[in-house]
């Protein structure tokens, strides 16, 4: 089952450690896994790490019925479909409708595949009321 985590903490206090561990640890495991980032500055500090904008095809303008940009047969879908970990830096800073057009794009993705590995809860959580996406996501 996905699980989604928050790191949060001030600054200077090893997040971007952690997440480069992890990175490296899933990586080193012969399996994908995705770094994106809110800002080019906090993807250029993570290995591989690439603006969500430009790795999702999230539009520049947003509104609540959104939807990536990403086809369902193009080499990153094939990244997000092997992926077993995404790691998004500075996630707070970015809009809730650009999380709703990735959910969007994942759902889609899993559906056109056929893919079960990704599975979603409608169990509502009450830490992550600012990001519905994560209401989708069972969490612990």
């Amino acid at each position: 089952m996905p699980k989604c985590f928050f790191l949060d903490g001030p600054a200077r206090t090893g997040k971007t450690f952690v997440y480069s561990t992890l990175l490296h640890a899933i990586r080193g495991k012969g399996d994908q896994a995705i770094a994106v980032a809110s800002t080019r500055r906090a993807a250029t500090l993570l290995s591989g790490g690439r603006i969500a904008h430009s790795f999702f095809k999230i539009p520049l303008t947003l509104n609540a019925t959104s939807t990536c940009n990403l086809k369902p047969n193009s080499s990153e879908a094939k990244i997000l479909l092997d992926a077993k970990v995404i790691v998004w830096d500075e996630a707070p800073m970015t809009h809730v409708h650009a999380f709703l057009a990735v959910y969007r794009l994942l759902k889609d993705l899993r559906w056109k595949n056929n893919f079960t590995r990704w599975r979603f809860s409608s169990s509502p959580s009450s830490h992550f009321k600012r990001f519905p996406i994560f209401n989708s996501f069972k969490l612990h």
